[in-house]
């Protein structure tokens, strides 16, 4: 039987105006992909704004008001009840707003039972984290696998008119590569998102951190934002015109790369006492501010020892992905 072709004719397609949740960073019913290396606090900068939501606070340097929404939180990372809840209680958020499944889901095993859930409990963002740990067993690098599911999971936020944000992990490779296609897998996952933000170190002070817009299809690319973490809270700082270019076209600042450099060279038999690094760091003119973004960075982590001393110690690259 021959297949009978139905046209929707674009006159008759009421246009409208694209919404945010955070303008114009993340946009509601797309998705958008936050991402960064391991250590940068990627997950703290989210559960940052998720506080904010949950509490109807406006969210930093913007002018948009909101009322408290109900947010959808899935990690497979970190737990949830001494992790994810504590860390969101420090930072003043609504745990009530706050839901999970119970079983954590593929993106490809979502139905229509979820969707009216998520409609149903007036969910108005959904944030997976890392966005790898959902795509289920289909080879991340196949642009075939992903563009389907990619294409499920827009329709998803579409019909649901929820923002959706993956948390995403970046390659290691860097050298002088454009940060979109540093992110884990095949272009299509963020050729699928309609926002692109990266977290990272700031170019011009490695002493803070900025987000900086990399892909921003519905709106004009808005300004870069200065954070740093404070004692596991995001303490924001200011706007910035750093770009996506500025990040891909110069070397880290001198002063963040001899630290980098100074943690390699004393990790590069073992574990050092912390005491120890701190020395030979000042007497290589090293700050300790400097030494502690170099640290996570590098995702060097502390450990105490049997002789009651803390240690400067290199996480394998098997767990990178716990310090972030």
């Amino acid at each position: 039987m021959a297949t009978v072709n139905k046209f929707v004719c674009y006159g008759d397609i009421e246009p409208k105006k694209v919404e945010w949740l955070y303008y114009p960073y993340i946009p509601k019913g797309k998705i958008t992909i936050i991402c960064g290396d391991p250590g940068i606090g990627k997950t703290t900068f989210v559960l940052s704004l998720v506080a904010m939501l949950t509490t109807g606070k406006k969210l930093p340097f913007s002018e948009q008001s909101h009322d408290a929404m109900n947010v959808f939180f899935q990690s497979a990372e970190d737990g949830a009840s001494d992790t994810i809840i504590p860390r969101l209680l420090e930072m003043g958020a609504d745990c009530n707003k706050v839901v999970g499944l119970q079983t954590k889901r593929k993106f490809e095993s979502f139905d229509a039972d979820l969707e009216k859930d998520i409609i149903n409990q007036r969910i108005k963002l959904m944030v997976f984290d890392p966005i790898q740990a959902f795509m289920g067993s289909i080879n991340i690098s196949s642009a075939n696998d992903v563009r389907e599911v990619m294409q499920k999971l827009n329709d998803f936020a579409e019909r649901t008119d929820c923002a959706i944000v993956l948390i995403g992990h970046l390659n290691k490779n860097s050298g002088g590569i454009n940060a979109l296609y540093r992110s884990l897998g095949s272009i299509d996952i963020v050729a699928a998102a309609r926002s692109v933000l990266i977290l990272t170190t700031n170019p011009n002070n490695p002493d803070n951190r900025i987000m900086v817009p990399l892909k921003s299809n519905l709106a004009k690319i808005g300004k870069s934002i200065i954070y740093d973490l404070d004692n596991g809270a995001v303490k924001w700082i200011g706007l910035s015109d750093v770009k996506a270019a500025d990040l891909s076209s110069s070397d880290p600042a001198p002063a963040f790369k001899n630290a980098c450099d100074f943690l390699t060279e004393c990790l590069a038999h073992g574990d050092v006492a912390s005491t120890k690094i701190f020395e030979l760091a000042a007497k290589n003119g090293i700050c300790i501010s400097t030494l502690k973004k170099a640290k996570a960075y590098l995702g060097i982590k502390s450990v105490k020892k049997n002789d009651d001393r803390w240690y400067y110690q290199q996480i394998k690259s098997s767990d990178e992905t716990a310090t972030s």
